[in-house]
Parts: structure tokens; C-alpha cells; sequence
């Protein structure tokens, strides 16, 4: 009977810990802004309650398309503006976005039984640099 109570509980644990890992969705997404002006989307299909993108990497370069790395820069000044988006029906749309430093953050809630599409895009458009090269940790969040 003890063995019995034992594998109820960890058949338990390991059917939340499912559920949990397919609440939770992360894509690491690694581009270069090879000019001033450029931009980069990532979508996806779904219908999350909550979407996240954290600029996780920023190193700038001295060169267009990502060559001669800067000796130099800010961690606070350079920044590349983040936008997640979620497009959907009835013509639903939300979007959420300003320029952030690496390690920052943009979020938004999500109306999820109106939502299709959602994604994360990136433009060099906060600094005059050459170039940057970025990675995005997204995620999205569903019910």
C-alpha cells in the first residue's frame, strides 16, 4: 500500500510538471541589424494569455551587417526597440513596444480566444550605430 501511495504521488508530480511545460512556450532567437533602420520578426501561430520578449544579448559593431565588433559601448544607452504583437479575429490586434537595454523586457496580456498569431519584432531604430547583433528570449504563455 505504501509503494502504492508513493507512485500515485509522483505520477501526480509528473503529470503537473507535463502541464506546466506545455503552458510555457520559449524560443531563443538570434539576429543581426546589419544597418540603421533595419528590422526582424519572428511570428507564430496560437492563442497565449501572455507574450514576453527579453533581449537577452546587444553587442554593437563599428562595421555595417554585424563586422568590427565595438571596443566599446553602453549597456544603458545602446538600446534596439523590442514590439510583441498578437493578431486574431474580428480584427484583433494588440501590440506593446518601446527600446530597451540588453536584460530588459517588453510583455503584454493577450485576449487568447481571439488571437491566431503572435510574435516578437526587433528594429534599430533607438541608436546610431552601424549595426547590432541581438538575441531575443520569447515566450508565450497559455491556458
Amino acid at each position: 500500500m505504501r509503494y502504492q501511495k508513493i507512485l500515485y504521488i509522483t505520477a501526480a508530480i509528473a503529470i503537473a510538471a507535463l502541464v506546466y511545460a506545455l503552458a510555457e512556450t520559449t524560443v531563443y532567437l538570434p539576429v543581426c541589424l546589419g544597418f540603421p533602420g533595419d528590422s526582424w520578426e519572428y511570428e507564430t501561430t496560437g492563442s497565449p494569455f501572455y507574450i514576453e520578449a527579453t533581449l537577452t544579448t546587444l553587442i554593437r559593431y563599428d562595421g555595417y551587417w554585424c563586422s568590427s565588433p565595438a571596443l566599446s559601448f553602453s549597456a544603458t544607452t545602446d538600446k534596439v526597440r523590442v514590439e510583441v504583437y498578437a493578431v486574431g479575429d474580428d480584427q484583433y490586434y494588440v501590440v506593446t513596444g518601446r527600446c530597451v537595454a540588453e536584460g530588459e523586457s517588453v510583455g503584454t496580456s493577450v485576449d487568447w480566444t481571439l488571437a491566431r498569431y503572435h510574435g516578437v519584432q526587433v528594429y534599430h531604430t533607438c541608436t546610431d550605430a552601424k549595426s547590432y547583433y541581438v538575441e531575443i528570449k520569447y515566450d508565450a504563455y497559455y491556458n
